[in-house]
């Protein structure tokens, strides 16, 4: 474990249980903390309310009720600064067009293995 990511908060905006249910046991094996919205919309009030603990976004781009191209500007106006890991099944070049250009704004390929995830924490912690 390296100490750059131990004691992270990592929000993980996500409707899917099973998936914020996984990503709690993962990141709590990595000795970080998961923060877990099933909705866009409480995870938006989520970070609202605790952003100054929330190191890293970790966020689904599909959500039922609100996109997470629609995400991402209401969190900058949170904190401009905020980290925001795109999580989607479809491939990097399908989302990218739909985000906007911006060095915090990272993005993972689902399905992922947890090797892939502690090393993404890890370069946006950087």
């Amino acid at each position: 474990m390296s100490t750059e990511s131990a004691s992270l908060v990592i929000l993980v905006i996500d409707d899917e249980a099973r998936v914020r249910d996984a990503l709690i046991d993962i990141l709590d094996m990595m000795d970080m903390t998961a923060i877990t919205a099933s909705t866009g919309y409480d995870g938006i009030a989520i970070y609202a309310q605790d952003y100054h603990q929330i190191h890293i976004v970790l966020l689904d781009m599909q959500l039922p009720d609100i996109n997470g191209s629609e995400i991402i500007p209401q969190l900058k106006e949170i904190n401009p600064d905020v980290k925001i890991i795109i999580s989607s099944g479809h491939d990097q070049w399908d989302v990218s067009h739909q985000l906007p250009k911006d060095p915090n704004i990272y993005f993972l390929q689902k399905p992922y293995r947890m090797s892939t995830l502690f090393n993404k924490l890890n370069e946006v912690n950087q």
